[in-house]
């Protein structure tokens, strides 16, 4: 009897430019969230975090919470996107650290779900992408929070994560390349620079409504977005001297920490009295681009009836692949 124990993703490149729109796969973030082998950057084989890696390898095969990512964030939206014709090419985030000039290609970026870990050059070449009237979509939340660096191994050059987060047990003092929070003063490399949001909730559950509708945006008036994943991570609107000054609000919504009881069924969860907001943005630059911001990191795993981890039912799914559709139809145009 064959067993599947373990998959790796493939990502299948096409010529520079063939299509409007650059999918980039968030590929640093699996693997730091992958436990193939007993550990992860999160966890070791006691689930202790003082066992957690610090260097991790890109080449493992994947299982745990780095499959679910790639599951999440990688497949069920390229099967929407396919579904419905909207053509795009694929990297991987660790293409665009080596070649930064391949977004220049394009007139729209994508990123999916969680793209928590970036390097310095990743985060970099998006601001200077937005700069130079390329448009992104973060079809996610909790985007760019940890700068990590990328280091050989016997494979071959990039082939290891150095993700010490504690810059002061690395062993490199670079700021560019140095394990840290972008948001460190250390560094100074706001989030809200890209994103016009901050981290507002993880482990989070709670609803969503249209607040203001854009011209361009063609939705019901009274747009809900019901059972959002008790896992979700979300994103709200902060204001500081990095952040856009003409951020619109789509959705919004109060959102109630969830933890797992210890001694009892895992998959009841607990609603905790403290709220967040999650909530859908949009904005413009002086470039001309133009910035979408879905606030929760399970928007592209809605988008699909394939996605294992999904649970909003079809009329939110329904508001969810409409908005998707007409913000990627509309970012194919390049300012």
């Amino acid at each position: 009897q064959n067993v599947i124990e373990n998959i790796a993703p493939l990502i299948v490149k096409g010529e520079l430019g063939a299509s409007k729109l650059l999918l980039i796969h968030s590929t640093l973030t699996w693997a730091t969230y992958n436990s193939f082998g007993g550990r992860s950057a999160y966890m070791g084989p006691i689930n202790a975090a003082r066992e957690r890696s610090r260097v991790i390898s890109l080449d493992r095969p994947m299982i745990g919470s780095g499959l679910n990512h790639f599951g999440r964030d990688g497949i069920a939206l390229v099967q929407f996107l396919e579904s419905n014709g909207i053509h795009v090419d694929q990297i991987a985030d660790t293409d665009l650290d080596r070649n930064p000039s391949i977004i220049s290609h394009y007139s729209g970026i994508i990123l999916s779900g969680h793209p928590e870990y970036m390097t310095n050059r990743i985060f970099k070449s998006l601001v200077a992408a937005r700069n130079n009237g390329i448009n992104i979509a973060f079809l996610g939340a909790n985007s760019a929070y940890w700068q990590v660096r990328l280091e050989s191994s016997s494979i071959g050059s990039d082939r290891r994560i150095a993700i010490y987060r504690d810059p002061t047990t690395d062993p490199v003092t670079d700021p560019t390349l140095i394990s840290i929070q972008f948001d460190n003063p250390r560094i100074n490399m706001m989030p809200s620079l890209l994103t016009g949001e901050t981290t507002a909730g993880v482990h989070v559950v709670g609803d969503m409504s249209l607040v203001n509708k854009p011209s361009w945006l063609n939705i019901p008036d009274k747009a809900q977005l019901y059972g959002w994943s008790p896992n979700s991570e979300i994103d709200s609107v902060i204001s500081n001297n990095f952040s856009p000054s003409n951020v619109h609000l789509i959705f919004s919504g109060k959102f109630r920490l969830v933890r797992l009881p210890k001694s009892s069924d895992p998959t009841k969860s607990v609603a905790m009295h403290r709220s967040y907001l999650a909530q859908t943005i949009w904005y413009t630059t002086p470039s001309g681009s133009a910035v979408f911001v879905a606030g929760n990191n399970y928007w592209a795993c809605e988008l699909s009836y394939t996605c294992s981890e999904g649970n909003v039912g079809d009329s939110t799914r329904s508001i969810l692949q409409s908005v998707t559709q007409q913000v990627l139809s509309l970012w194919q145009t390049k300012a």
